[in-house]
């Protein structure tokens, strides 16, 4: 980090000495269908940089960033972004423009790697609102972002989410989703509830045609000692018990 210069960077690289190596990210994502090609493409190297530069008197900042791929099997993706961020008063927002490309198929002769192109425009508007003067922990959040993929697929996404005790413990958050691809509007809302013990949550999720989904968590963690059994609201790998 430059701090006179208002600019900071980040170089990192990394080489995986065996095949079957994984990240944890690359492990849990094994278990999503969707992450068909973490089971067939295999990190073999990673290289990526990113560098910020402030642009001084409130005019927000410019942040640069590329990240290159290598697998085991031959094939390569590199990932390029450049985004613009600002804020005013309260409001924040950002304008987010990546392109990827990813060399993981093989034409006809199954002997040259086709190039898959991918871009994205996206611009967020973040603004919080004051719920109540008298605790900062009372507040609503309030999100709007909107995703083209420069071929004319658009997404809008709205979203209100905070808290409603001073404490912070009850939680909710709602929101809308809408694409022009025909898939319609989605929408989402949820509850939250964090006591001494566990974490209580309530989710509804609504899709095009109304067929609406349900569910509910409880999370928390327990103790079990020479004195009884403890509940907490989680567990790390170290605990200590005050009596």
């Amino acid at each position: 980090s430059l701090a006179p210069s208002l600019t900071s960077f980040s170089l990192v690289g990394y080489r995986y000495s065996t095949q079957n190596y994984r990240t944890f990210s690359d492990t849990v994502a094994l278990y999503d269908s969707s992450a068909w090609y973490i089971q067939q493409y295999k990190r073999r190297h990673r290289v990526s940089a990113n560098v910020t530069q402030g642009l001084g008197n409130n005019a927000g900042s410019i942040t640069l960033g590329v990240s290159v791929d290598s697998y085991w099997n031959g094939a390569s993706s590199r990932s390029s972004q450049v985004s613009y961020g600002n804020s005013f008063k309260r409001a924040s927002y950002q304008l987010f423009y990546s392109h990827d490309v990813n060399r993981f198929s093989y034409d006809s002769t199954g002997l040259v790697q086709v190039p898959v192109t991918s871009r994205s425009l996206t611009f967020s508007l973040n603004v919080p609102l004051d719920w109540s003067r008298r605790s900062n922990n009372r507040s609503t959040n309030l999100m709007y972002t909107a995703t083209s993929n420069l071929d004319g697929r658009m997404t809008h996404n709205a979203n209100a989410s905070g808290s409603l005790l001073d404490d912070s413990s009850l939680t909710y958050s709602a929101g809308v989703r809408h694409t022009n691809d025909g898939s319609g509007a989605r929408s989402s809302a949820g509850l939250s509830y964090r006591s001494p013990y566990a974490t209580l949550s309530v989710n509804r999720d609504q899709g095009k045609g109304g067929a609406a989904t349900t569910s509910g968590t409880i999370a928390g963690g327990m103790v079990l000692h020479s004195g009884g059994l403890t509940l907490a609201q989680s567990v790390g790998d170290t605990v200590i018990l005050v009596s």
